[in-house]
């Protein structure tokens, strides 16, 4: 046996299978149902994936932060303000609703009607402490914009802690 044979680097690369392919498919697919389900019911998984595991609509967050305020946008296209809600628990910004849609059409004779129902639930961690009893809210043309003032005060209480030499 020459050891030559034995580095990665010097052996031939083997053909890989359709079957392989699609075996490796397959796995990759049992694994990500394996984690949605795992995290299923959690606020949010632990890697702050686009998605959330509350449904199949997702609205998409715009966050932006001056030293006042911290301003968020969300998309919410067809919906309504009475199916928005809004929290903020400790650190936590938790946007969630209902969309609902109906769609109803008569053309010669056929009747069609189409009902489309998702709740989704969105939550942000907020960067900086916020004053929530002054906090916005506006919607309009399907964006709402959540307004957020910091607490200034929060960061003027702070105090350093000197390091003594041990």
């Amino acid at each position: 046996m020459n050891l030559r044979t034995l580095a990665p680097w010097a052996r031939k690369p083997l053909p890989v299978k359709k079957q392989d392919e699609q075996s490796l498919q397959v796995l990759h697919r049992d694994v990500n149902a394996l984690f949605n389900e795992l995290f299923r019911g959690f606020e949010a998984t632990p890697w702050q994936l686009n998605e959330e595991v509350f449904g199949d609509y997702v609205p998409n967050i715009d966050m932006h932060e001056t030293e006042k305020e911290i301003v968020m946008s969300v998309e919410l296209p067809g919906m309504e303000e009475k199916d928005i809600s809004i929290s903020i628990s400790k650190d936590v910004l938790t946007v969630s609703g209902e969309k609902k849609s109906e769609k109803e059409e008569e053309v010669k004779g056929h009747y069609k009607l189409e009902r489309t129902y998702g709740m989704f639930r969105r939550s942000v961690m907020l960067p900086a402490d916020i004053k929530t009893d002054e906090s916005d809210a506006t919607f309009k043309n399907g964006v709402l914009t959540i307004t957020l003032p910091k607490n200034t005060e929060a960061a003027k209480n702070s105090t350093a802690i000197p390091i003594k030499k041990g």
